[in-house]
């Protein structure tokens, strides 16, 4: 292992590479050395203050999922005190962060100059990579203070769980999992988080505008939260801030398992879409513009307010499950202050809910399923129209409305649900066969030409009386699929399944989706003409034009992303396990002189080995080599034609060798 005894620099023109196994014991503060209350986290050579790696230039820190890089206090903790170093600090001047594969643990951050940063990783410049990484018991996982603009930033496959302890953390002011935070100035930066678990954390993302210390704002242009989980079960005080001051700002929460959201969205455009809240009285609680579609809400409740009177803001609900049977935080599920519903409002189910509708602009509501409600109110002059939904039949006397027509009441003491729902116990709430709510909408009343959860049409002759009727409900009984779109996202530069990539449609941005872990990514539109639009972080966006969707049919979309900086993404050495793969010359020119590129690898051990050729929308289009090899070095060639024994046009191609489950590419440019 390397020990820390005195803080680390590296200079602005230096690079620190950690290898993969490195064990690195920073010296920590120790309770028995140092006899003040506050433990001293600040810059010093003092040999009884904790430690830092403060980085001027560039840090590499990339380990392997069996030899990880850790960073490590170099004292176990007392029973009165926990030991804590310092942090690594990324000064504006740093060019490349990036951190794969690592353990941080017990980290205490800094104050400096007036100012607490409190991150194991504390990131003041314009770019930070953290992928697969692992924080333990830091005061804060990793921070970014930035005034950059157009800043880049990316944690991935991360986990953090954060056991503090506040009687041995009092210097702080709370533990976070992250915590970023932005002046007025970054405007246009991204920010991804992407297939992480945080356990028993508080997250904050903040920004402070300098010209108006009361007030708060997070200029971010891209904010991408997906298939991440948020847990806090020995948290007091979960929290997630999202403050947006930035009118062209976008927020995508997607795939995303939480136990608590708290969320402002100032100006910019919020979209959930595919989340699981769940377990805390404020689900979600959100100021401006947001869009709620195919989300579920159990034993939670949703609170859109908007205090500041913001022209234009909405609160789109679309495909939404609010189900709270069996939970006492019921109350004000939604209150809407000052807050614009839209004119109409259909589709949705609120189950068990307590509901303020608060000086809120919405007229009507169709189609929906409002069921068990002790009250509900509307704080304003005007009374809300209900039509074609299914109320209980003392509806009315949790509070005053207009009965629009068409619907249909269910008594007290029903007992026929189950005639209603596919399985109301378990909270299956699409209509079973001979359901009452199919087909028993209002068409006048549909705000969107698909459903969510279905994923089909949304009007449908789902009894098979010759009349498409909307079924009351998010769900369409029986109906055709919706076009759906599916595909992959890769990174041009190597030819590999690139994760976590943004992809909407530009002018529906409500049905936006996030790749997986492998690159693959399906949505479902209704039929229509889009411009498909595609993003990562730290590549360049990526879009097609005039894609045709129709009710039942697929299209197939392959999005290659080009990285915007080569040395923020992983090496690009074609080498895993001992085996290696090289094509030369390239680029290369098929003529008299040179009818072909050669391929050589080297196999670590004997095995069978497949060589193919791709094209740049996925293809295969020639197969060079399907047989067992020795272990050692091998050279094959393609000559530029498929497997038709034709000439390929000029491009981009990828070489793709397969052995022993493992996957090596390199891109091939053919002039």
């Amino acid at each position: 292992p390397y020990r820390i005894t005195s803080n680390l620099i590296i200079d602005e023109n230096a690079t620190l590479k950690i290898n993969p196994g490195v064990n690195i014991f920073i010296r920590a503060w120790r309770d028995d050395e140092y006899p003040d209350s506050n433990p001293p986290y600040v810059i010093s050579e003092d040999p009884y203050f904790a430690k830092y790696i403060i980085c001027e230039g560039n840090i590499i820190a990339r380990g392997t999922s069996e030899s990880p890089v850790s960073f490590l206090s170099d004292t176990p903790d007392s029973e009165d005190r926990i030991c804590r170093w310092g942090s690594v600090i990324i000064r504006e001047t740093c060019r490349t962060a990036e951190f794969q594969y690592c353990n941080i643990d017990h980290s205490g951050g800094l104050f400096e100059n007036g100012g607490a940063y409190m991150g194991g990783i504390t990131c003041f410049n314009d770019a930070l990579i953290i992928r697969n990484c692992n924080f333990s018991s830091n005061i804060t996982a990793f921070e970014v203070l930035s005034n950059a603009e157009n800043g880049r930033y990316e944690v991935s496959e991360t986990t953090s769980s954060q056991l503090y302890d506040y009687d041995h953390s009092s210097f702080a002011e709370e533990a976070y999992a992250l915590h970023f935070k932005f002046s007025c100035n970054p405007v246009g930066s991204r920010v991804s988080i992407t297939g992480c678990t945080f356990t028993d954390n508080i997250i904050k993302i903040t920004g402070v505008c300098y010209s108006y210390p009361n007030q708060f704002m997070l200029n971010v242009n891209e904010l991408v939260f997906s298939d991440n989980e948020w847990r806090s079960e020995n948290c007091d005080y979960p929290r997630f801030y999202n403050l947006n001051d930035y009118e062209d700002n976008i927020s995508f929460f997607y795939n995303n398992k939480i136990d608590t959201l708290m969320t402002w969205a100032v100006e910019g455009d919020s979209y959930y879409s595919g989340n699981e809240f769940s377990f805390f009285e404020n689900g979600i609680y959100a100021l401006g513009s947001v869009s709620l579609s195919d989300n579920n809400f159990t034993k939670t409740s949703v609170f859109a307010r908007d205090l500041l009177y913001s022209a234009g803001n909405k609160f789109k609900l679309s495909d939404l499950v609010v189900d709270n049977r069996d939970f006492s935080g019921r109350e004000n599920i939604i209150d809407s202050t000052q807050f614009s519903l839209g004119r109409t409002e259909s589709n949705k189910i609120f189950m068990s809910n307590d509901i303020l509708f608060s000086d809120t602009k919405c007229d009507t509501i169709y189609n929906s399923i409002l069921l068990d409600f002790e009250s509900f109110s509307f704080d304003h002059s005007s009374e809300i129209v209900f039509k074609n939904c299914l109320l209980d039949s003392d509806f009315g006397n949790s509070g005053s409305y207009i009965d629009g027509g068409g619907n249909i009441f269910i008594g007290p003491d029903s007992t026929y649900l189950d005639s209603v729902f596919v399985n109301f116990a378990e909270g299956d709430f699409r209509p079973c066969p001979g359901s009452p709510l199919i087909d028993a909408g209002f068409n006048g009343g549909v705000n969107n030409a698909a459903t969510r959860f279905g994923k089909t049409s949304r009007i449908f002759d789902g009894d098979n009386d010759g009349e498409a009727v909307v079924d009351i409900g998010p769900y369409e009984y029986g109906a055709e699929s919706s076009g759906v779109i599916r595909g992959v996202t890769y990174d041009v530069s190597n030819g590999n399944r690139l994760p976590y990539a943004l992809i909407y449609p530009v002018d529906s941005k409500e049905f936006y989706v996030v790749s997986d872990e492998n690159g693959d990514f399906e949505f479902y539109l209704p039929p229509g003409v889009y411009d498909i639009f595609g993003s990562r972080i730290f590549f360049r966006d990526y879009l097609y034009e005039d894609i045709v969707v129709e009710n039942d049919t697929e299209v197939q979309l392959y999005f290659w992303l080009e990285p915007l900086y080569p040395d923020m993404t992983p090496d690009n050495a074609e080498e895993f396990n001992g085996n290696t793969l090289v094509v030369y010359p390239n680029p290369f020119t098929p003529d008299k002189e040179r009818q072909s590129v050669s391929v050589k690898f080297d196999l670590s051990s004997s095995g069978f080995c497949s060589l193919s050729v791709y094209n740049v929308k996925g293809q295969k289009i020639r197969d060079i080599l399907h047989d067992n090899l020795p272990e050692g070095e091998h050279v094959f060639s393609w000559n530029g034609k498929n497997n038709a024994n034709s000439a390929v046009a000029s491009g981009v191609y990828f070489v793709r060798l397969k052995t022993s489950g493992e996957t090596l590419n390199r891109k091939i440019l053919m002039l």
